[in-house]
Parts: structure tokens; sequence; C-alpha cells
């Protein structure tokens, strides 16, 4: 779905409604046997348990709901697979510059609204990562918006 949805932002076609009805799609398939299940990422590795607990304090914590859930962990998702190739997670490495040329490379071929998703969504991360003491500084307050 991603290569999808970035081939259409390349060619400046509107992908309103495009993303929750290739899903709808693709969940009609697995259901009827047509194409196989979609694999999860794994939640053992330190990438998917970061992500896990995340999503746990958003739940539980924060009262979101599913849909935003859904929404905001790939976000998230992306960022730190972006910023840790290696598989090997160490937040206490993340700086200021690492999250704006982030939001400022991901914004570029977005909506607006789809850019203070993101933004929104790592300022919520970051403070999260502040709060468990995961990180050294609390790099929330220097970030460049949107």
């Amino acid at each position: 779905m991603r290569a999808f949805q970035t081939g259409r932002r390349r060619q400046r076609r509107s992908a309103h409604g495009e993303v929750s009805t290739l899903a709808l799609l693709l969940d009609s398939l697995r259901c009827a046997h047509v194409i196989p299940a979609a694999v999860q990422p794994s939640t053992r590795n330190p990438l998917g348990l970061l992500i896990g607990d995340y999503e746990q304090f958003l739940q539980y914590e924060r009262g979101l709901s599913q849909k935003t859930l859904a929404h905001r962990i790939p976000i998230v998702r992306h960022f730190l697979s972006v910023q840790f190739k290696s598989g090997l997670v160490r937040p206490n490495r993340l700086r200021a510059q690492h999250i704006s040329h982030y939001i400022l490379r991901e914004a570029r071929n977005q909506r607006q609204d789809r850019a203070q998703l993101i933004t929104g969504t790592l300022r919520s991360f970051l403070d999260f990562l502040w709060q468990r003491n995961r990180l050294t500084s609390q790099l929330r307050q220097r970030e460049k918006t949107t």
C-alpha cells in the first residue's frame, strides 16, 4: 500500500479515500482467502517492543481509539525504522536535527493535514519517550514544525 500511495503522490493525484478503499479491498480478498493474511511486524524485537509500549500508552493512558492508533502507529514505526535502520533502537541517540529532517522530508509530498498529523504524532511520541526516561533531553521543545 505504501508503494501505491507514494506513486500516487508523485503523480500529484488526489489520494483522498484511496487508502481506506484499498485497505477494505485487501481485507475482503484476505477474508475470501484469495490472498494471504498480512504479515504482522514482530513485537519481539526492540522496535516492536517500543512501539507496543507506545501503543499501550496511547490506548490505556490517553484513551485513544483504535482508529486513531491506526493512523499514528505507522507514523512512529516508519520514523523509527528510518532513524534506526540497523534495528537497534536507541532513543537517546535521537537529536533535534533528526526529527526536523524527517518531518521536512515527509511533509514535502503530503497535504497539510497529513503533515500536521506526522508532526503531532512525533510530538506525542517524544513526550512518551521523555516521560519514560528514554531520552536524555526533551527534544520536543526544539523540534521544528511545518
